[in-house]
């Protein structure tokens, strides 16, 4: 699992998966939440993994690896964006933002750092340049939190839709009813979602086996109750062939780790 949702919400999200594929598997099940984007990467690749529920990012870079990619289906869409939110209190433009403070979630995180910077650089934007400092916090909930400590002034989330409806429903997952303290101020183009993966440290016919007991052989899959609920979905889709590798663009061009910028650009008027 991915350490996107936050400790508590993501220690939870494991005891419930880990009991329950257990107990639909009949066999023993055990849920790792990884440190990072990268760590998931790096156990599939190592075939320590035999299922993974990756984001986008980590997907693109791991389904040559993949016996079977689902996506998953949310407001009945299996695409999402980046939304890049600063605070109400203290309203920011896109052309405002040089000298400001950015908080991401990680690195290969797709909704709350990649595709967000892609955003700004297709508006002409460096962000290495144009912030301060760029800072990872390793979840949503911990960088929105930094920007309504006032550590930071903008941050990046995932949302469904383009619709401030979507915003809003994005923002009340991660920060519940401090939502009304966020505006928004750009929106990336879409994504793939995120994916549960079966990798190829299992066998082809394990890997069947996985599939007939957890999704219903119809396009848009149905899935036993608690695993919908683990991922807030309410369906998947399976994957089309390389659907995930345009975003590697987007991953190769972001490699290099978020920085304080040398020297720092001026402050914006206050």
């Amino acid at each position: 699992m991915p350490p996107s949702l936050g400790p508590i919400k993501a220690a939870a999200r494991a005891e419930l998966l880990e009991r329950a594929l257990t107990s639909e598997l009949g066999e023993p099940v055990r849920i790792e939440v990884a440190s990072s984007y990268g760590q998931m990467v790096e156990r599939v690749r190592q075939r320590v993994a035999d299922l993974a529920w990756a984001p986008a990012a980590v997907v693109a870079q791991i389904e040559g690896l993949a016996l079977a990619i689902f996506k998953v289906v949310r407001n009945g869409a299996s695409i999402y964006r980046s939304a890049i939110v600063a605070r109400r209190d203290e309203p920011l433009t896109i052309e405002q933002l040089r000298g400001t403070r950015a908080a991401w979630v990680d690195p290969l995180s797709l909704g709350g750092y990649l595709l967000a910077v892609d955003c700004l650089r297709r508006r002409g934007l460096d962000p290495d340049r144009t912030f301060r400092s760029q800072t990872f916090h390793g979840s949503h909930p911990a960088a929105l939190q930094a920007v309504l400590r006032r550590d930071a002034d903008v941050a990046a989330l995932t949302i469904v839709g383009a619709g401030e409806q979507d915003l809003r429903r994005g923002l009340q997952m991660h920060v519940g009813v401090d939502h009304r303290d966020f505006v928004m101020l750009a929106i990336s183009e879409v994504a793939p979602t995120d994916a549960l993966l079966l990798t190829n440290r299992l066998t082809q016919a394990h890997a069947d086996r996985i599939v007939a007991r957890l999704f219903s052989p119809t396009k848009r899959r149905r899935a036993p109750s608690f695993l919908l609920s683990a991922l807030e979905a309410e369906a998947f889709e399976v994957a089309a062939p390389s659907e995930y590798a345009p975003l590697l663009r987007i991953v190769e061009h972001a490699r290099a780790p978020a920085r304080a910028s040398e020297p720092p650009p001026p402050s914006r008027p206050r």
